[in-house]
């Protein structure tokens, strides 16, 4: 890739070095290309001049043409309005319409019947209205009441009856129209829209009826939009062929009001185009623009358009034609311009070979001397006394004979002249090369001796800068010159900010008269000093010493200081702990005894032995001390089992063996709840703590085991959330699951899907009947302990909402192993084998049950679940019973959507 963007980058460079080459070679190559300056360039100035005139006559004639063409639709589209309008009011104050709409409204308010106006209508009246409409121009002419309601309409079509304050009447063109004169008392126009009464487009006038000065209803009338369509065809013997486009702005889209007319049914809706304001005739003329000139068309092509707004219909206007036929002229100009431009480089092109054949020889011949005069000053001083001397032909007498003349005694002086040179210069070349490997040697020890320098300053520097401890020097005058980080970060200042400033600039004054003193006594001593001194707020061990040099003897002090606040603290913390620790042994025995009496507690080595047991633990389990003795956990807890083999403390054991064995790697307190079977066959639960303790080493070596009874409320727990019949959970856990679930899903989004599973025991009414209640009992208990079963194998919840109905949650399921569960459940209950003689589905005591599958999202969702697998259950009983029906079967669809 780097390789070819490399060769097209180098190519063009290639040529143009190439081309540049030629010129400086070639005479006739710049005498050409002046030619072509002189000749071409006030050509193409003219052309260009001329190209932009008749270009501004081309557009302004344009301009006026289609505004010309723009300005007469626009006219047309007026004096058509205002005629209609006119005949609108004019037929409205004819005393024989007022007559007619007046009777008319009366009949209608008298018998509600819109058949009985038409029919006792005047045939006078009715002539006179099929008049109105057929020299209007009308399609259809409406009475409407002061209420809206039209009660008569000359063509007897859909609409009569309608109410225009009711929908879809009101937002028909119609409805518009009527509800604008309503509130305005004046005549309105509507837009163009479909009209689904005369199943066309409808655009409509309607103005208020004053008879004898009051408001008696409205006059409507729907015009044939055929004199629309009339209005904007273009007769090409007469104007220019074009294109108009008319539009109303329709929210974020425009009604295309040509493209409608054309349309038998609706309007043509067109999307707002992506350009801006300034680029889209139709949009500058729908938002009250004029003008003309160059722009972008509706499809994206260059057009020449005018543009212009019509207020009284809303409608913006548009005469455009592509911009290659406004400029078709233009065009055929510019061929013409090409043309000559092409025969005059022509002529350019021969005249310069005329002038290369007189002009080449001369000044090739004169070249080629200068190039050979221009080795000369590469050669060495034997090479230039050897070479020979380059004559340049001379042929004739005239100027080029001349200048070459001059060339060859120019040459002839300029070789002696740069053979003496040359020796000179030999010369000094021996010279200047002693000099400079002198220089060189005494530069490479000036270089070793300031390289050593720098490098045992920048060690100093290193090693003052980075020591662990706070460095100052001050001079004589007590100005410090030297500070390291470890001293400018305390004084939070930078190094450089410190130097030049005294003792009172930096340290509060108590401080600064401290140092002082101390420097006063190592100045009078002579001899090193140690002092502590405080700097804001931490305890400095402070070394100070003479600064002195052979050469100018005393001439500073240095401070070195070491942080020993920790230290102190350190010290100070030492000194309580060892009066705390003498409080907190006494304090220990105290505890320890208490604990013994009161906390029932057991101490376990890492193979379960017990190491000691508090006296608490055994009043609590009822042992003597001597009997549980160095005996493992594992054994006492067996004790109260009849069958050590059906005990559940081996399961227990296991379980808390497995917390201890954590603790014991983790270091980190756990806890965990124990079932135990007592030495009186009473199970208890209790609470366990398991926490390490720690040997001189750092090691755990035991774990201490803190035991709370919790039986009382464990069996409280159990009889609040379960059934006491069935053992199953009650409808209060049921719901309490469900609020669990949602949680689940709004904190840590884990359920995707949930099953629903809704069981009920066929025709149990009959078996309670026939069998009696206790029967029905002992039935509804081997169906919970069955569940149990399930659910301890399958870890999916079971409850009994009530009766005979029970139902369970399957989390992140399919349907497919929902469907194969359910019918697990059936199997199991029938191979329970309890007998039914009133059961039409199987001779044994069998269920139908209805299951879904659903997404989790509100407590709703869940009741959704609930409403789909009832109803799969109902047609579970409706098929015969005894099976499982899944809901999304029945509907099609099993997910629950958010409620």
């Amino acid at each position: 890739m780097s390789s070819a963007f490399s060769w097209l980058v180098d190519k063009p460079i290639t040529g143009i070095r190439y081309v540049f080459q030629l010129f400086q070679r070639h005479m006739v190559l710049p005498l050409g290309a002046w030619f072509v300056v002189v000749a071409v360039v006030p050509l193409l100035l003219v052309l260009w001049l001329s190209h932009l005139q008749n270009e501004s006559i081309i557009e302004a004639e344009s301009k006026l043409q289609f505004k010309m063409e723009l300005q007469y639709r626009m006219e047309r589209l007026q004096q058509w309005l205002q005629v209609k309008k006119g005949a609108m009011v004019g037929h409205a104050q004819n005393p024989t319409l007022q007559t007619a709409f007046s009777d008319s409204l009366a009949i209608w308010q008298q018998t509600s019947s819109f058949q009985q106006v038409t029919a006792q209508l005047d045939l006078s009246q009715q002539k006179y209205l099929k008049f109105l409409e057929e020299s209007g121009g009308f399609y259809d002419l409406f009475f409407i009441s002061p209420t809206g309601r039209i009660f008569y309409t000359l063509e007897q079509e859909a609409d009569l009856g309608e109410d225009l304050t009711q929908l879809p009447l009101r937002d028909s063109p119609l409805g518009k129209a009527w509800n604008m004169s309503r509130y305005l008392l004046d005549i309105q126009m509507s837009n163009i829209d479909y009209y689904p009464p005369s199943d066309r487009l409808g655009f409509f006038l309607v103005m208020p009826m004053i008879h004898h000065g009051r408001l008696i209803g409205y006059f409507a009338g729907q015009l044939e939009t055929g004199d629309l369509v009339t209005i904007f065809e273009q007769k090409p013997a007469s104007v220019v062929p074009g294109k108009f486009w008319v539009g109303a702005v329709h929210g974020r889209m425009y009604v295309d009001i040509l493209a409608s007319l054309e349309m038998a049914r609706g309007r043509q809706m067109v999307a707002l185009p992506v350009q801006s304001l300034t680029s889209q005739p139709i949009l500058r003329a729908m938002h009250s623009e004029s003008g003309a000139g160059k722009a972008i068309g509706i499809d994206g092509g260059d057009v020449f358009a005018a543009w212009s707004y019509l207020p009284d219909f809303g409608w913006g206007m548009v005469y455009q034609k592509p911009l290659d036929q406004v400029y078709k002229t233009l065009d055929q100009q510019n061929v013409l311009f090409v043309i000559v431009i092409v025969l005059t480089l022509i002529f350019v092109s021969i005249l310069s070979l005329l002038f290369y054949g007189y002009l080449y020889e001369p000044i090739e011949a004169l070249m080629t001397g200068m190039k050979r005069f221009s080795t000369y000053k590469t050669l060495k001083p034997d090479q230039l006394a050897a070479s020979k001397r380059y004559q340049v032909a001379i042929k004739g007498n005239n100027e080029f004979a001349q200048l070459g003349r001059v060339f060859n005694d120019m040459s002839l002086q300029l070789v002696k002249t740069l053979r003496e040179q040359a020796k000179k210069n030999a010369l000094l070349a021996e010279q200047q090369a002693e000099i400079k490997a002198y220089s060189e040697k005494l530069a490479e020890k000036v270089a070793e001796k300031t390289q050593h320098l720098a490098a045992t300053q920048n060690e100093m520097r290193f090693i003052l800068h980075y020591a662990p401890m706070m460095i100052m020097n001050k001079d004589l005058h007590g100005r410090y010159t030297m500070v390291n980080r470890q001293a400018a970060d305390l004084l939070g200042k930078s190094a450089l900010s410190l130097e030049g400033l005294d003792d009172l600039d930096i340290f509060p004054p108590t401080t600064a008269q401290v140092i002082r003193k101390h420097d006063s006594l190592v100045l009078s001593g002579r001899d090193p000093k140690q002092f502590e001194e405080s700097y804001y707020g931490r305890d400095f061990l402070v070394l100070r010493f003479l600064l002195e040099s052979p050469e100018s003897g005393i001439y500073g002090i240095c401070s070195m200081g070491v942080d020993v606040t920790e230290q102190k603290a350190i010290e100070k913390k030492l000194q309580e702990t060892s009066e705390l620790r003498q409080r907190v042994a006494w304090q220990l025995q105290q505890s320890y005894d208490i604990q013994d009496q009161f906390i029932a507690s057991l101490i376990i080595d890492e193979s379960g032995k017990l190491a000691e047991t508090s006296q608490a633990w055994l009043t609590l389990f009822g042992f003597d001390r001597a009997a549980v003795q160095t005996k493992p956990l594992e054994r006492i807890l067996q004790c109260g089992c009849a069958d050590p083999g059906q005990c559940k403390a081996e399961e227990q054991w296991r379980q808390l063996k497995r917390v201890i064995q954590e603790v014991f790697e983790r270091g980190e307190t756990s806890v965990e709840r124990v079932e135990w079977l007592d030495l009186e066959q009473h199970t208890r639960y209790f609470e366990v703590t398991v926490t390490p303790i720690w040997d001189d080493k750092n090691e755990i070596h035991q774990v201490q085991t803190f035991w709370q009874d919790r039986t009382n409320e464990e069996k409280i727990t159990r009889l609040a959330i379960t059934d006491a019949l069935t053992g199953l959970y009650n409808r209060h856990q049921y719901n309490e699951l469900s609020q669990t679930l949602l949680k689940d899903v709004a904190q840590h989004n884990n359920v995707e899907r949930l099953g629903f599973v809704l069981l009920d025991v066929d025709f149990f009414k009959q078996y309670n009947d026939s069998c009696g209640h206790l029967a029905g009992d002992e039935a509804l208990q081997q169906i919970g302990q069955c569940c149990l079963a399930l659910s301890e194998q399958t870890d999916h919840p079971f409850f009994r909402l009530g009766g005979e109905e029970f139902a369970a949650f399957v989390v992140n399921t399919t349907e497919s192993d929902l469907k194969a569960f359910a019918e697990q459940v059936r199997q199991s209950i029938l191979a329970l084998a309890i007998e039914h003689p009133k059961n039409a589905a199987s001779r044994y005591l069998s269920i139908s049950v209805g299951i879904t599958l659903g997404k989790l999202q509100s407590l709703a969702s869940i009741d959704l679940l609930y409403q789909q697998a009832d109803l799969a259950l109902y047609h579970a009983k409706e098929s015969g019973r005894n099976q499982v029906v899944l809901f999304s079967n029945l509907s099609g669809e099993a997910d629950v959507d958010a409620l």
